[in-house]
């Protein structure tokens, strides 16, 4: 009996560390209101024009190459819904059946351009001007990141403030994405690269569903990802999205940013 209770009060102690210092972390964290824009493409590479989108536009965000817009506050990823082994996942089809015209979760065209969850097709002018729009918008939502790594346990913390009333759901996405990753392209009508590099590549997504979990109490959310053997955690990054909720889908983005380890 006294050995199970020596047991019980370990447990206990050991959980109100965790809690305490889960607590100090958010404690720590600052909170920024500067707007970021949230953009995604899908994609194919088994589709050329995708090569040519990403080398031209949506690349060209990310590498401060667009006038007007600032790189390190544009967050997002290329999807591969249909793509080959390494570039297909199941949080890639998710978002391919956000905008399914038929129901039958096909695309007759690649690719496609997304800005804060709107669509622009491959309008990419009215796509660019949409993210310069976002990032001089007012901030809907403060945000806050932090990590740390425990073994290969590494842990993610999100703080987050309304600037102003949500009345819907409110999820964080925590997603984790190649920086690059080399795969086949078609690169033309009649070619295909089979080293292809593409970057910025969506992964997978590390919550319980592909567009998040709600939001935690006091508005703070904890998650853990494992880092498994053979994962170089150098060529990855995470983006961090907090979206506006409407019938158990994502409508709109409340602010988003993008995390390095």
């Amino acid at each position: 009996m006294k050995s199970f209770f020596s047991i019980f009060i370990f447990v206990v102690f050991t959980y109100s560390c965790k809690v305490d210092n889960t607590q100090k972390v958010f404690d720590s964290i600052e909170l920024s209101n500067e707007n970021h824009s949230f953009v995604f493409m899908l994609a194919s590479n088994h589709n050329f024009i995708s090569a040519l989108a990403q080398e031209k536009h949506f690349n060209a965000v990310f590498s401060g190459n667009v006038s007007g817009v600032s790189a390190s506050k544009v967050d997002g990823f290329v999807v591969f819904p249909d793509g080959d082994a390494g570039l297909s996942n199941s949080a890639a089809t998710g978002f391919k059946s956000l905008y399914d015209a038929n129901g039958n979760n096909t695309f007759a065209f690649y690719p496609e351009m997304y800005e804060n969850m709107n669509r622009f097709d491959v309008q990419y002018t009215n796509w660019k001007n949409a993210i310069k729009s976002t990032l001089a918008s007012p901030s809907v939502c403060s945000i806050g990141t932090k990590t740390d790594v425990f073994g290969k346990s590494l842990n993610i913390y999100v703080k987050t403030k309304l600037n102003t009333p949500v009345d819907s759901a409110i999820n964080v996405a925590v997603y984790l994405v190649n920086e690059t990753i080399t795969a086949s392209q078609d690169t033309n009508i009649n070619d295909s690269d089979p080293k292809y590099v593409h970057y910025n590549v969506l992964k997978s997504s590390i919550n319980t569903s592909d567009f998040g979990d709600l939001l935690g109490a006091n508005n703070n959310n904890a998650f853990s990802y494992t880092i498994t053997e053979g994962v170089n955690v150098d060529a990855l990054k995470f983006v961090v999205v907090i979206f506006e909720m409407h019938s158990g889908l994502p409508k709109r983005v409340l602010n988003c940013r993008t995390i390095k380890i």
